[in-house]
């Protein structure tokens, strides 16, 4: 089961790429859905007038396979997270005021009036003396001949959460790219609705940590 989910986790950051890259203002995968799409009608048209044939279904069920796959990425908003009682880090060091913590982040960002969900970027964690917590997370994807991230969009992002607006802190693994690493989901409320901001380390005692922050 764990090579299927890794499997998953690769897709997850394949869609990611393509769904946050862009060429000019359109992006990446809109073009590989009319690659896909133009490639299957040539196909179909090949089966209604020479008959059927191994390569173009193939072609045809691949293309219908990644458009599956594609909603389904978009509705995970590309995160795939198994909670597991056994996977959640052990307290740790509660970390000083204003100390910053290195990890990895997926969620709902923000600077100024502008939203973007970040997956697997990296993230600065730290409490501030008010005992506020702030998650920053910074994009950086270069631009290659035109084709990347958007330059208005690549610098810090920000998620801020009150003790009180904290729901739940839960361990488990997450997904992303063959990789399985050990993650904690923050359950937050923001506003009316409720919103998981996931952390990811190699480190599991960072981790621990940030749940000892969170959780004193």
């Amino acid at each position: 089961m764990s090579i299927f989910y890794r499997f998953l986790g690769f897709f997850l950051a394949v869609a990611y790429a393509l769904e946050r890259g862009r060429f000019g203002s359109i992006r990446l995968r809109w073009f590989v859905l009319m690659a896909g799409s133009y490639a299957s009608v040539v196909s179909l048209l090949g089966i209604w007038r020479g008959g059927l044939t191994a390569a173009g279904l193939n072609l045809v069920v691949a293309t219908l396979l990644y458009c599956a796959l594609l909603w389904w990425a978009e509705r995970q908003r590309f995160v795939l997270f198994r909670p597991s009682p056994n996977a959640m880090p052990a307290r740790g060091e509660a970390p000083a005021a204003e100390e910053k913590l290195l990890v990895r982040g997926s969620g709902l960002f923000e600077v100024g009036d502008q939203k973007r969900r970040l997956v697997h970027v990296p993230v600065v964690f730290w409490t501030t003396r008010l005992g506020d917590q702030i998650l920053a997370a910074r994009v950086s994807s270069p631009s290659f001949l035109g084709i990347g991230v958007p330059a208005h969009e690549r610098g810090w992002w920000y998620a801020f959460t009150e003790p009180r607006q904290l729901l739940e802190v839960s361990g488990g693994v997450l997904f992303f790219g063959f990789r399985a690493l050990p993650a904690l989901c923050l359950l937050y409320q923001a506003g009316k609705s409720r919103e998981a901001v996931y952390l990811t380390c190699t480190d599991a005692a960072v981790l621990g940590r940030v749940r000892k922050a969170l959780q004193p």
